[in-house]
């Protein structure tokens, strides 16, 4: 498995923001779930998508893991001479952007986590699920998945164009890549590791994710990353980068003027 480049898009203008955006997705893995954020954020600066992929040219596949879609992701940032860059990962990418920013600090300037974690706490309830998706159909998924957006992926703060532009782009889960990006969350654990990352972090969480434990996994990250400020949005579901109703642009502005020491 690795990471590529999928989509990017910048202003019309000259940039206002000197430093570009990347976008790491969660456990989706298309690189599309930003929605409306992604051309909020596009009016001010480059930004750029990332996607997760199987590689299929490795026979057997190799086993995908945290700092191979690290690896990969350095790789096609300094193809495409991106970086250092704010990046925005949320969910299973902030393992990703925080791998990132271990393994490759050049390319990373600093990091806005949304409901993210160094180590996902609820192992068990991860490990039943894997066994239910496997066996479940997609189109079942489907139809839950649609039903619950507003109230278990979005939250009480959802709002009507987040929500309908959800529900249009369908859901790609119950792939065998997604499967492996599930058992991978089982494996992840940077707790160690987060005193070492040198740039600055906002850390972002919803108050009411039923997905991922948000509000306990940002804390526990803004208390050991050196450079990390915390907010808790509440009435929020598990899905909030897409929301208008959170001031993005006011969060990258933020993290920009701290990665250059302002």
């Amino acid at each position: 498995m690795h990471t590529e480049i999928v989509r990017e898009r910048g202003p019309d203008a000259p940039a206002s923001l000197p430093l570009p955006v990347v976008y790491m997705p969660g456990i989706d893995g298309a690189g599309d779930l930003m929605l409306g954020t992604e051309a909020l954020l596009a009016r001010h600066t480059r930004v750029v998508c990332l996607g997760y992929r199987t590689d299929a040219s490795s026979s057997p596949p190799l086993p995908p893991d945290y700092a191979q879609l690290a690896a990969t992701a350095a790789r096609e940032l300094e193809r495409r001479a991106v970086g250092p860059a704010l990046v925005i990962a949320e969910s299973f990418g902030a393992g990703v952007a925080l791998r990132l920013a271990l393994d490759h600090p050049e390319r990373v300037a600093g990091l806005l986590l949304v409901n993210g974690f160094a180590r996902h706490p609820w192992r068990i309830r991860l490990h039943v699920t894997r066994l239910v998706c496997g066996v479940v159909p997609a189109g079942l998924v489907r139809w839950v998945q649609g039903i619950a957006s507003r109230g278990l992926l979005f939250g009480k703060l959802g709002d009507p164009a987040a929500t309908k532009a959800f529900r249009q782009r369908g859901f790609g889960g119950l792939s065998r890549a997604w499967l492996q990006r599930l058992t991978m969350l089982t494996r992840l654990d940077l707790r160690s590791e987060l005193p070492q990352v040198t740039q600055p972090a906002t850390i972002i969480a919803a108050a009411r994710d039923r997905i991922v434990p948000s509000v306990r996994c940002g804390r526990a990250l803004a208390e050991s990353l050196p450079d990390a400020r915390f907010e808790i949005v509440d009435a929020a579901g598990h899905l909030i980068l897409p929301l208008a109703s959170i001031p993005w642009e006011r969060h990258v502005q933020e993290l920009c003027a701290r990665a250059h020491g302002v």
